[in-house]
């Protein structure tokens, strides 16, 4: 499944460092709720649902958007979405909830709150898989500190954390092996700052990704491993990378929405496909689908061949922000996506 390094002084002395890279290979969907307010999409599955949350309504509503209608999660002032899984199970936070944050899942429109650590003070389910097992993180007490969480696993403390474990360890994502992905805050020793971590419950192994002069957060996994995340660092810039195994650092990609004040990547499917949130110039925050392009020059279908196939589906997408169809990334799908088609008909990928 994953390919973690096992020993753990090994992890310590060959951890990946995040560094500057070339933008990763996708082209963009913008995806507003609403012709008002923010739009913050945050997972997605592999049968074509993502889910986010609006502040259109008031407050931050979660909902699930299929491709073409929106299911609304209006379970209190603050219900977004943050995980769906492939039966469409999603899961989510829930503010007020007894006197703090309370977490939720949610299937065909019935909500239930989240036992795991139902009596915390805080409770952030992030991530959920088929087997409906959450990946999040709570808050014991007001000044007690973050642990992370799966449902399987229980609490998740990186042992590389200096004596006595982090105060600060969150988890966002979680794949369907049940590897949780997240961040956890180094305070002491080699090391300090945020960083990402890897756990791999099957196995107990740990896998450490750091940026040396600022903080890296882990959102998203995939069946691969292929993580998706933020890096904030004084000298690479901030933004979000896409880092698949086995984790070189020259690897390391940036995923930024063209023309946008700053881009959030929070989930990524076994597609490849990435889903988050971008702000513009006059701070508005709109949900975005990324589609990587098609290694297959001209395959706008995804399936290894250049036919009518690819030839209707541009001609489908003709003048739209994005997509697949928009093969040569330049944000619309135009003449020269029709052009890629013809200059590859006939090209067979598969063989």
């Amino acid at each position: 499944m994953l390919a973690i390094r096992t020993a753990f002084l090994t992890l310590i002395s060959t951890a990946a460092v995040c560094v500057a890279a070339e933008p990763a290979a996708y082209t963009y969907e913008s995806l507003d709720y609403a012709a008002t307010g923010n739009t913050y999409l945050y997972g997605l599955n592999d049968v074509g649902d993502v889910c986010g949350a609006t502040s259109a309504l008031g407050g931050l509503k979660g909902f699930i958007y299929d491709g073409s209608d929106y299911e609304l999660l209006s379970f209190a002032f603050w219900s977004p979405a943050h995980g769906i899984s492939n039966n469409r199970e999603v899961c989510g936070i829930l503010y007020p909830w007894n006197g703090g944050w309370g977490g939720y899942r949610a299937k065909d429109g019935l909500m239930t709150p989240t036992p795991e650590h139902a009596s915390a003070h805080e409770n952030h389910p992030y991530g959920i898989n088929e087997a409906s097992d959450i990946a999040g993180w709570y808050m014991q007490s007001p000044n007690g500190g973050f642990r992370a969480y799966s449902s399987a696993s229980g609490v998740i403390d990186p042992p590389v954390v200096s004596p006595g474990g982090s105060t600060y360890c969150r988890a966002y994502g979680i794949n369907e092996a049940g590897v949780v992905v997240g961040d956890y805050l180094q305070q002491g020793g080699a090391g300090v700052g945020r960083h990402t971590f890897i756990y791999d419950p099957a196995t107990t192994d740990w896998d450490y990704f750091i940026v040396s002069d600022g903080i890296c957060t882990g959102y998203g996994i995939n069946d691969a491993g292929t993580i998706v995340g933020t890096v904030y660092s004084n000298t690479y810039g901030s933004g979000s990378f896409i880092l698949e195994p086995p984790y070189n650092p020259e690897d390391y990609r940036i995923i930024a929405v063209p023309g946008a004040v700053a881009t959030t990547v929070r989930d990524i499917n076994n597609d490849g496909r990435v889903v988050g949130y971008y702000k513009d110039s006059a701070d508005r925050y709109h949900g975005f689908i990324g589609y990587p392009i098609p290694i297959c020059e001209g395959d706008a279908t995804g399936d290894g061949l250049v036919t009518f196939e690819d030839l209707n589906a541009v001609l489908a997408a003709w003048g739209s922000v994005g997509g697949p169809a928009d093969l040569d990334g330049s944000g619309t799908v135009d003449f020269n996506d029709l052009n890629i088609v013809l200059a590859a008909w006939g090209s067979d990928c598969n063989t």
